[in-house]
C-alpha cells in the first residue's frame, strides 16, 4: 500500500523515528476570523496598578517573564489557556485583559 503525499512522514531528524507529516482540511478553522482585527491587552496596566513585576506574574502563571513581556508589547498573542491563567491570576474575567480591536 503506497502512502499518500500528505501522510508521508518527515525524514527523522539525526536517526530518530519520523512523525508523520498532518495537515487539517480547513487549516483556517483553528484560529478565530481575524481579518481587520488585532489583540489588545490591559495587562501592563492592570500589573502596574497592582504594584506587580513582569516576574510575579510569570512565576504565578507558569511561564517565563520574557513571554509576560512580549505579551504585553504584543510581540506574542497568548494562547487561549494562557489567557485564563493570567485572568484567573488577576482575578478578573478575560475579557477584562485581553480585547479584540478593529485595525
Amino acid at each position: 500500500m503506497a502512502i499518500s503525499s500528505e501522510a508521508r512522514p518527515d525524514p527523522a531528524p539525526s536517526g530518530g523515528l519520523a512523525r508523520p507529516r498532518i495537515r487539517s482540511a480547513r487549516p483556517e478553522a483553528a484560529f478565530p476570523p481575524t481579518r481587520g482585527l488585532r489583540q489588545t491587552n490591559c495587562l501592563r496596566q492592570a500589573r502596574l496598578a497592582r504594584e506587580w513585576s513582569q516576574r510575579d506574574v510569570a512565576e504565578m502563571v507558569g511561564v517565563r517573564r520574557a513571554t509576560i513581556s512580549d505579551i504585553e508589547n504584543a510581540v506574542k498573542r497568548p494562547t487561549a489557556e494562557l489567557m485564563e491563567r493570567i485572568a484567573r491570576a488577576f482575578g478578573v474575567p478575560q475579557s477584562e485583559l485581553f480585547h479584540w480591536v478593529e485595525e
